[in-house]
Formats: C-alpha cells, structure tokens, sequence
C-alpha cells in the first residue's frame, strides 16, 4: 500500500497545497505522515516508514536529496537531480527552450569573466545568470551591471561551490510563464503563474499553450521521469520552455492538485511493482 511523507512548512501557499494534499489522502484511506527536516541535522526518516515500502515523498530540495541517497523507498522521489541539470535536458529539449544565445561557467570563472560575458552576452548592460543545478542553491536573475557588487555580495551568502556550473544567457523578456504537470509524456493539470514579469496565478485555459506542449512532448522522445513539471514561457510572440523541475519539490498553483496525486499514486504503484517483481524474477 502507497504512503506519502510531506514535509512541513511555514510557507502559506505550500502550507494550503499540503493541507489539501493530506486531506485528500485520508478521503482516500491513504497513509500521510508530515516530518518536520532540518538540513545537516541528523533524522532518522527511516524509523518513519520500512525500507521496503512504497512511499512518495513531498518537501524541498534539501529533502529530496536526503531521500535520494539514504533512502530506498520506491518510487521515494522523481528527482533525478543529473537529468534536471540544464547542461542535460538541453541536449534534448535544447531547441525549444527560451536560452538560445548562452553559455555554461563555473562560478568562479563567471566572478572573473564579468568584462566578458557583458560584452558577450549584455544587453543594454544586463545578463542572466542561473545555476545549472536544480536545487535552486540561488535563484536565477538579470543582473544589471551596476548591480554586480550586490550579486556577489548575495552570492557569498548563497555560498555555492566554486565548481558550480552556471548558465550565462541574453536576457529576455517574458510575457506570460505556465507550469504544466506531465504524467507519461500527457498533460495532466497545469497554471498560469505569471503575467508581464508579476506574478498572477489562475487557472489559465489556452489552447495554444496547450498544443506547443503537446508538441514538444511528441517530438522529443526523453523525459527526465514520468512525472515531472513544465515551465513554459511565451516571449517575442513565441512560446518556449523555461524549465523543467521535479514534482516532489515545487508549487503547484492553481493546478488541479487531485489529477496530480491521482498520478502520482498510480505511478507509484506501478513502478514499485514492477521492481518488486523484477527483484523476484531475479531471486528464482
């Protein structure tokens, strides 16, 4: 029988989403227990649920590494953090995505390049800079010029690693932003989330953005999982893809929150079956 983890927090939004999630669950007699996870503290999620069960688990990033090398439950989370590195899923998604004129730096080289990738790169005195990595360590951001100082003085507090690769684009202007839900390379639920650079989530129904999906989806045969989310953008009268992030570790707006744990359950199950019994073809 599935269980699901969720981690708790402070956050209104999450906060609702979450309540909503555990509500749902116990409608559907569904075992939910919320873990309240301190990074670099020692936790013994472990003692939570056996090894061997099938759980899902919910919560941040710094959770969903935790789960990811310590833990075996199955499915546990679909975050494969190697694949929703930008520098990877670029290598199939790369023409629809809305960087199309970048570069990849380590950080380090990114503080000693600044000349450079302004001139590379700038517009009217401006850059974006995101790190490649989808933990979110630092947000990604246009950078004016003149706010260089203030960066790096934000970048000493984020504290990433010297080796942290970073992408380093043109800036561009974005319209409108969605995320969309996809289960199976399907469609499942998705929201809009911002409008003109503000944020305004609603549930967004377009036909249009709908298709550009759908067709990216037949096209590109790769998916990092079967469930994982879609941020698509609509820039220079064109839609693109901003990026792509785990389910486990994200908001989900105004989406419909009962098709995804719908999906998520179904998916669970049939991918802990289907290595249970692997496991056993292989003990016989």
């Amino acid at each position: 029988m599935i269980k699901f983890l969720i981690e708790k927090t402070n956050l209104n939004v999450e906060f609702s989403t979450w309540t909503f999630i555990k509500e749902y669950l116990k409608y559907k007699n569904i075992e939910c227990t919320e873990v309240k996870y301190v990074p670099f503290i020692s936790q013994k999620l472990e003692t939570l649920y056996s090894e061997d069960d099938c759980v899902v688990v919910f919560g941040s990033t710094s959770l969903m590494k935790r789960v990811n090398t310590y833990h075996k439950w199955i499915p546990g989370v679909w975050c494969n953090y190697k694949d929703l590195k930008m520098s990877s899923y670029f290598n199939y998604f790369g023409k629809y995505v809305i960087h199309q004129d970048y570069g990849f730096y380590p950080i380090k080289e990114v503080m000693n390049k600044k000349d450079y990738l302004y001139s590379r790169f700038g517009e009217e005195k401006r850059i974006f800079i995101k790190p490649d990595d989808n933990d979110k360590r630092f947000d990604g951001n246009v950078i004016a010029e003149e706010n260089w100082d203030s960066f790096v003085s934000y970048l000493g507090m984020a504290n990433p690693s010297e080796d942290t690769l970073c992408l380093v684009s043109r800036p561009v202007k974005i319209d409108k932003e969605w995320r969309f839900v996809i289960c199976d390379k399907q469609i499942v639920t998705y929201s809009m989330y911002a409008d003109d650079g503000k944020v305004n989530v609603k549930e967004d129904i377009s036909e249009e953005v709908c298709e550009y999906v759908n067709k990216v989806l037949k096209e590109v045969e790769w998916t990092p999982s079967a469930l994982f989310v879609m941020d698509v953008c609509y820039s220079n009268e064109k839609y693109h893809i901003m990026e792509i992030g785990s389910i486990n570790c994200c908001g989900f707006y105004m989406c419909d929150v009962a098709k995804i744990i719908d999906k998520v359950i179904e998916v669970a199950e049939r991918e802990y079956k289907d290595i249970v019994a692997r496991e056993y073809k292989e003990l016989l």
